[in-house]
């Protein structure tokens, strides 16, 4: 019997052991570009974080935060903002995103924090992540006569 339950517990430990080795002294997940293309990220949360429906102006604007479901989790979070005029509101990223991802070059040095923000932002402008977050943060029935669009 305890010969079983070592050998059920041991792949957990080892999982766990292979995360932890992962994992670098400065917090960040390092990878190259290319897999972070490959790598499907998942919405964790969005927020919203100020709304204004006075007119002639409505202001709204907040965060979302999406995570890889890979050994090593990443966390991309960015800033939002409602764009608009008269009958189409876009919902818009702003700003560089935040991460714990370094992306690094094929010989396995970092690229730096700048580069690999504006590489990170390439990824999340290929993914539908504003038909998400409108579903999350525009639950109300009174958002219904707006029309959206996304790019």
């Amino acid at each position: 019997m305890t010969k079983h339950t070592d050998s059920i517990n041991m792949p957990i430990y080892q999982d766990i052991q292979d995360v932890i080795m992962e994992l670098s002294d400065d917090g960040f997940i390092r990878m190259v570009f290319d897999e972070l293309m490959e790598t499907q990220l998942f919405h964790l949360i969005s927020i919203n974080e100020e709304h204004n429906f006075g007119d002639p102006y409505t202001r709204m604007f907040g965060y979302t935060e999406w995570v890889s479901q890979t050994p090593s989790i990443i966390s991309i979070g960015w800033d939002w903002k409602l764009k608009h005029d008269d009958r189409v509101i876009d919902i818009v990223r702003t700003g560089l995103p935040r991460s714990n991802l370094m992306l690094t070059d094929n010989l396995e040095c970092d690229i730096g924090l700048d580069q690999t923000l504006h590489l990170i932002s390439q990824k999340i402008d290929s993914i539908a992540w504003e038909v998400i977050v409108k579903d999350q943060i525009l639950k109300s029935p009174t958002y219904d006569h707006m029309t959206f669009s996304y790019s």
